[in-house]
This record gives structure tokens, sequence and C-alpha cells, in this order.
């Protein structure tokens, strides 16, 4: 009896230990899978971190990006080039110009450098190729850093061609189907007039020129007809450089650089890039006062009236106080009837309007009108598709180059995609 205790209780004895082993081995298996979880969890979350911060570092860069193409509005391509300075060397690196430096933005910095856009064989053309713009197209490069991560993409920047025949106060390209200029308030004139109000001194100078310059004789007899025909008796002026007069003919000009394909095309290129586009269906538009943004003198902006209305001639009315600045594009080409920019209240412009495609202007019926820089008429149809225009009351529009300059200088510039760089 007693050995047969002490072999079942052997048995029992082995049996446990087996049993202890077997756990041992599982909390093991368990523990070096629960390590390897964690360990994979956290190689997930720091790659997620890093690409959380490159993705930041990328938005950052894009921002620089957006900064640099404002920060070029308004400035030479030329004279920021010519600021490049140290012996020609192939890497383009060397070879810029610091546009920006972002000392903080977001959590982040950037720094924005201006570059000249190469050709595929300097040559021997040596420093000089980074310091002189020939198409209008130079390279934005933004370097951003957040967190230790850096990226850097570039851009180019070009200059969308905004150089309108602006040659006096008011210009008439193309046939004319009916002009009315009348009041004893109006003033048109050539001279070079600086705007009032502006809070920099101005910069630019040309030569006084007309009141009104047309396309040809032909359209000039009939502005000539129609001016005395609807205001026989004016006591506005409309003057040049020579002097003002009351409605004086010779005041009305001609310029062979008049030509409404070439406007029409810069028009539809301009158009593209426009910061506000306004369009104009089947109903008529009327704002009042700042109801529209029309730019600022710091950022003026190229504005687009497109008229697309299937029926019925329509029309877009400005009334109340209101200040716009840069280009201001009246657009009736999409239009089966037309369009017509009504501007009435006190409102004052600084820079160029233009009327293109089966566009009609009327402006003054009421209040007073300002408008420094140039209004250009240039719409070659025919028959009822040609030019209309009416100015009344107190408007007065004189030519100002400094108004012209800084509306296409400013209004021009367009970004193109960006590409990264390695960093």
């Amino acid at each position: 009896m007693k050995i047969d205790w002490i072999k079942n209780n052997k048995q029992k004895v082995d049996e446990s230990g087996f049993a202890l082993v077997i756990v041992m081995v599982t909390l093991l298996m368990i523990t070096i899978l629960g390590l390897n979880a964690i360990m994979t969890s956290s190689t997930d979350i720091q790659i997620a971190g890093n690409e959380r911060v490159s993705t930041k570092a990328l938005f950052i860069a894009d921002a620089g990006l957006n900064h640099g193409i404002r920060a070029l509005r308004g400035q030479n391509f030329d004279t920021l080039l010519t600021a490049i300075t140290g012996a020609y060397n192939a890497d383009v690196a060397t070879t810029k110009f610091d546009l920006i430096n972002q000392p903080s933005f977001d959590g982040g910095n950037y720094k924005v450098y201006l570059i000249n856009d190469y050709p595929n064989d300097p040559g021997d053309l040596g420093k000089n190729m980074y310091n002189s713009d020939t198409n209008d197209i130079v390279v934005l490069r933004s370097e951003a850093t957040y967190a230790g991560i850096t990226k850097v993409i570039e851009a180019k920047a070009t200059r969308i061609a905004a150089d309108f025949p602006i040659v006096g106060g008011v210009g008439i390209v193309g046939a004319v189907e009916e002009i009315d200029i009348s009041g004893n308030a109006f003033s048109i004139t050539g001279n070079d007039t600086d705007p009032t109000g502006w809070n920099t001194s101005s910069t630019t100078s040309c030569d006084a020129t007309s009141g009104i310059a047309v396309s040809d004789t032909t359209a000039r007899d009939a502005v000539i007809a129609s001016l005395a025909d609807e205001n026989p008796d004016p006591t506005g002026n409309i003057s040049d450089g020579g002097g003002s007069g009351t409605g004086a003919i010779d005041t009305i000009s001609t310029n062979p650089d008049f030509d409404a394909a070439v406007i029409q095309a810069k028009v539809e290129d301009l158009m593209q890039y426009a910061d506000r586009t306004i369009t104009v269906d089947d109903q008529n538009i009327t704002y009042n006062g700042g109801e529209a943004n029309w730019g600022t003198f710091e950022n003026p902006q190229v504005t687009v009236v497109n008229f697309t209305n299937t029926t019925g001639e329509r029309e877009l009315r400005i009334e109340g106080n209101s200040t716009g600045y840069g280009i201001l594009i009246v657009n009736a080409a999409n239009s089966v009837d037309g369009g017509e920019l009504d501007i009435r209240g006190n409102f004052s412009w600084y820079g160029i309007i233009i009327f293109t495609g089966f566009s009609e202007a009327e402006i003054g019926h009421s209040g007073n009108i300002n408008i420094y820089g140039g209004m250009l008429m240039a719409n070659a149809g025919g028959d009822d598709t040609d030019n209309e225009v009416e100015i009344k009351g107190n408007t007065d529009i004189f030519y100002s180059c400094d108004a012209v300059t800084r509306a296409e200088n400013y209004s021009s510039v367009s970004l193109g995609s960006w590409h990264e760089l390695k960093s």
C-alpha cells in the first residue's frame, strides 16, 4: 500500500511541474507578442508623426510661394534680379535674390528666393544671365522648416501682358454706334494727372496726350459728328496737353496702335487670372456702395464683369459710395444682346477700365465719378455691336500714367504649379 501511494503522488507532482512550464511558456509568448505590438505601435506613431511634420513643412513652403507671388506684384523683375551678386556659378542656389525672410509662421518659418529662369545652355553669358529678365518669367523658390524638417518647392511666376494702349482719357477702338458726352460739369483730359489722395508720391510720368483718342479718321469723324449732334453747346471740357476747350475737336486724335483683335486677346488672357469675376446672366445686378470688392491701393486687382445673358440687354449698376483700384474689364463677348455698365453715385477708379465684346458704358447720370488712369472702348463688331458710350454730369476722366502703370504691374503676375526639390 505504501508503495502504491508514493507512485500515485509522484505522478501528481510530475504533472504539476509540467503544467507550470506550460503556463510560463504561454506567459512568455504573450509578453513577446505584447512587446512586439508596443514596438510596432510606437513605430507607426513615429512614422505618422514624421509624416505630419513633413506635410506641415510642405504646407508652410506653399504659404511662402503665395506670399512670394503677392510680393512680386508691382515689382520690376529686372530691378530685383539686378540685386543678385557674385560670380557666375552653375549652382543656381548661389545665384538667387532673397525676396522674403519669414522668421516665424505657424510654428515654423520660410524663406522665399527669386531666381531667373535659365536657358538650357548658358554658354558664355556668365553672371549677366541671372541679372536680366528677357521673357517676363522668373522662378520662386520657397524653403520651409518645421520641427527640424525642411521642404523646398519651386514654381514659375509669369507676368501676364497687361500693357493696354491707354493714350488718353478715353480711347475708342473701332466703329462708333453712339457717343453722348454732355452736361455742364464733365471733364475729359489727356494731361498726365497725379491721382489725388494717394499715399505715395508719383513715380512715373508721361507726356500729355489726347482727351479722346480713336483708331482711325473714320471713327474720329463719327465722334465729332456725334458730339455735335448730342452736345452742340457743351460747357464741360475735353482737353489735352495743349490746353482745354468746350468739346474742342482738335483734342480728338487718331492712334495707329489701336487694334481691337490684339486688345481682345490680351483681355481674354488676363481674364483667366482675374481676382474677382462678376457674372451677369439674365438678371440685372445692382451694387450699392461697398458691396463689391474693387481692390485697394496696396493690392490693386483684376475685376471682370462678364455678361452671359441669353435674352435682352442686361446691366450692372454701381450706386452709392465705392472706390476701386486696378483693371476693370467689362466683357460681353459671351452675351447674345450685350451688356451695360452703369456707374452712378460717388465712384472713383484708379487704373484702367476696358469695355470689350459688345459692352456699353453709361457713366455719370448721378453722383460724382472720378476715373484716374484711362478708359478704353474696344468693341470692333458690326451694326449694334459697335461702341456705345455715354458720359454725363459730374464725371471727370483724367489720364494718369502713374495709375495706369501701377494697375498693369500689380494686376498681372500669375503662379504656375509647383514641384518639390530634394531637401
